[in-house]
């Protein structure tokens, strides 16, 4: 069963609460998800107030056979289309279905919402 997570503004995502933590095999082997060790990086996404931000579909992971793979992700976090500033999303990289690798990382991208006027807000270290 999936729930719907609604956030203020428009911009609607995501979740599923199955479990994450629990092996998948007898043995407590996670066999069916490799390690990722490298994840894309991503320039900021900016965007004008109130409309949605367009945010791939899609992050490509290295694993720790090196080969490399797409991973279809969900955008998650704290958001707000309405308010210029800068946000922070992530997206959990297991693919779905499968039982994750222990403490594999997170794909994070930046979120800038420009004022009402399309002007961009300064850029600081400061995430929202």
């Amino acid at each position: 069963m999936q729930k719907a997570l609604f956030l203020i503004g428009i911009l609607t995502l995501a979740g599923c609460n199955k479990s994450i933590t629990e092996p998948n095999d007898p043995n407590g082997n996670f066999s069916n998800t490799k390690k990722i060790t490298t994840v894309q990086t991503f320039a900021v996404v900016s965007t004008n107030y109130g409309v949605a931000p367009a945010l791939p579909e899609s992050v490509k992971v290295t694993l720790a056979d090196n080969t490399t793979e797409n991973r279809k992700v969900q955008w998650y976090g704290k958001f707000d289309g309405t308010t210029p500033g800068i946000y922070l999303l992530e997206a959990n990289l297991n693919p779905l279905g499968t039982t994750p690798y222990p403490n594999q990382p997170l794909a994070e991208i930046t979120v800038q919402v420009k004022d009402v006027e399309g002007i961009a807000i300064p850029w600081t270290d400061s995430i929202s």
